[in-house]
């Protein structure tokens, strides 16, 4: 009858909610039939109750106005009266209309006899007051108007009684009640859903026992055994599945037979490539535990492959540094490889890598290890290293015989030394000025092959930031005058002394400055503005000159990059940008652009903010490599 999963499953489905709708019916039965008689208890009794409470409060009201009246407060008393007699009344009607138990009736007829006695009686009182001298009308009230009160009041009090027992027997039958509906629905429900356990084991039985066939028989195959076939056991979607996996194991058995010695030489093959790799790699698994080493990795580290197989990688290599960045770089959710360069000592040597990190992705993208490649690049640090020192050993030799020709330049323009025509003046101002940009450009290269090579050394002590501004801003008012440039200094308030190199801070300010200076059109605004900010000195100069365009934000920080339309009118070698990013990356801070075309330029760099200390070391200039 139900030949395919989606039928099994619907009647399933069917069968429990109809189970589930038995239950919910029965409940529903049961509850209802109890707020039918909670709301009988309510409505009718605590009704009754609630009217004769109002009664009582009504007549003993009305007796207190009859001893009103007795006392010459008459017409207060009489309009007393005349209300509690409203109120009375009004809630008889109401016990009178709403009579549920036996005798409550004989109780109400004789209720309403001796209260039309007692109103009877209070006009007989108003009458002997007016018309008899003496105490005739308190003989009246004692004699015969008190004992009717008496009797209305026993009355009420027994139709109370009446309806309070009659109020918590129903409640007792509606206890009992809700426990035998309670006990009913929790019956029926067990039952019911018994059934239905026993129903839908069965079903889900007769569901996942192929399954569970089908799953060994896939088991088996990922083991290898691909010599496998299931049952098929039904007509549904599992027995048409059990089929075509049979066919498909019919097929990988075949493949198999036809393309193992290929897969075979293929593999031997990448072995052998990847063992002939002159550099040391290693391959890990997700759990840092080395899978495989080449012969280069073996002979660097001292160790082997079969005795390194599955352990951890800082159990062979013992570099944390080395790790650290290996496990940073699994950690990325990116596939991009990593890379960067790392000194490895060895035997007494200094030997560079740049270790190459790339994650091995299955198809879900998650990650199964990881290819670490160390790329030798001892010999390229090297040629570095004896390209800076041959660029400081040209620039010292250069320092000496340029001082000589622009001190000779100079001397040549005294008149002492004779007068000299106009075209003999041209040609020394101009071996003058060549002489000054060689200086220039012999002093940038010192300072670029000082920092590069880690011996230049900052003089640390107790600076000014506002002394450090205001000297440089004053430096170049000659300049900002030429072109009517004002500057503008913005100096938040409570900035305290830091430690630092003041001139080198100089440095990096004038070098700033005087590009914002060659670079704005006259009459306009050059800002340099210092805050504190998240334990940071900020310093900042904007000018309104012609602005960077994106693409060069990162390059006008490089060794003599020039923008080319700018290259020819700044008469500029491009190093005092790169020698500034130096400075201030030495300090511990950093320095960056903020520009676009014809928007001006905003140069920012941070210090930070670092006391001096109290023993007077920064004060007497201690230094620190750079």
């Amino acid at each position: 009858m139900f030949k395919t999963l989606k039928s099994k499953m619907t009647a399933l489905y069917f069968m429990l909610v109809c189970l589930i709708a038995l239950t919910g019916f029965f409940a529903f039965a049961g509850f209802y039939r109890l707020s039918i008689e909670i709301d009988n208890l309510m409505t009718h009794n605590y009704k009754s109750i609630k009217a004769i409470n109002a009664m009582i409060e009504a007549v003993e009201r009305q007796d207190s106005a009859v001893l009103m009246y007795m006392h010459d407060a008459q017409t207060m008393a009489i309009e007393l009266f005349v209300d509690c007699t409203g109120a009375f009344t009004k809630n008889f009607n109401i016990e009178a209309n709403n009579i549920t138990e036996s005798g409550e009736i004989e109780l109400v007829c004789s209720l309403e006899k001796d209260y039309s006695s007692y109103l009877k009686n209070f006009i007989n009182l108003q009458n002997i007051k007016k018309t008899a001298a003496g105490s005739e009308h308190v003989d009246h009230y004692k004699n015969i108007m008190f004992p009717v009160f008496l009797s209305i009041k026993k009355q009420l009090e027994s139709l109370m009684l009446l309806n309070e027992k009659m109020m918590f027997a129903k409640k007792n039958s509606v206890t009992v009640n809700s426990k035998t509906s309670m006990y009913a629905v929790l019956a029926i429900s067990f039952i019911l859903a018994g059934a239905g356990f026993l129903i839908s084991s069965r079903t889900i039985d007769s569901i996942i026992k192929p399954v569970d066939i089908l799953i060994t028989s896939v088991k088996k195959v990922r083991e290898g055994d691909l010599d496998q076939r299931a049952p098929v056991i039904s007509d549904d979607e599992i027995g048409q599945l059990a089929g075509e996996f049979n066919n498909m194991t019919a097929r990988l058995m075949e493949f198999e037979k036809s393309s193992i010695g290929s897969l075979t030489n293929e593999k031997n093959k990448n072995l052998a490539i990847v063992k002939s790799i002159s550099d040391p790699l290693i391959v890990l698994d997700s759990e840092f535990r080395i899978v495989f080493i080449n012969k280069a990795c073996e002979v660097f580290f001292e160790i082997t492959e079969s005795g390194s197989r599955a352990k951890y990688f800082l159990e062979m290599v013992r570099n944390g540094e080395l790790f650290s960045y290996i496990s940073s770089a699994c950690e990325t959710n990116d596939e991009e490889v990593k890379s960067r360069s790392f000194l490895i000592p060895k035997n007494g040597h200094d030997v560079y890598f740049n270790v190459i990190v790339s994650k091995i992705s299955n198809s879900t993208s998650n990650s199964r290890g990881l290819v670490i490649l160390l790329h030798n690049i001892t010999d390229l640090k090297n040629l570095e290293k004896m390209k800076d020192e041959f660029i400081y050993m040209i620039s010292h030799e250069f320092k000496t015989p340029l001082t000589s020709i622009i001190m000779g330049a100079s001397l040549m323009f005294e008149k002492g030394l004779g007068e000299m025509n106009e075209k003999q003046r041209d040609i020394m101002q101009a071996i003058n000025d060549d002489g000054e940009r060689l200086s220039k450009l012999v002093a940038g290269l010192l300072d670029i092959s000082k920092i590069e090579s880690g011996a230049a050394f900052l003089k640390m002590c107790d600076c000014d930031i506002a002394k450090i501004v205001s000297d440089s801003t004053e430096s170049f008012k000659n300049q900002a005058l030429e072109k009517r440039i004002e500057f503008k200094v913005e100096l938040e308030d409570g900035i305290r002394r830091i430690s630092a190199d003041p001139e080198k801070l100089s440095c990096v300010l004038n070098n700033i400055i005087s590009n914002a200076l060659r670079y704005s059109p006259e009459g306009k605004t050059i800002c340099v503005s210092a805050f504190l900010k998240n334990e940071n000195i900020y310093l900042s100069v904007s000018d309104a000159g012609p602005g960077i365009e994106e693409i060069y934000m990162e390059k006008i920080f490089d060794k003599f990059f020039q923008i080319d339309q700018m290259a020819g009118e700044s008469g500029n070698i491009g190093l005092g940008l790169s020698i500034a990013k130096g400075i201030v990356e030495a300090h511990g801070g950093r320095i960056w652009c903020k520009s676009g075309p014809e928007r001006g330029c905003s140069f920012v760099f941070t210090i930070p903010a670092r006391a001096c200390g109290n023993d007077g070391e920064a004060a007497s200039g201690s230094q620190t490599a750079v």
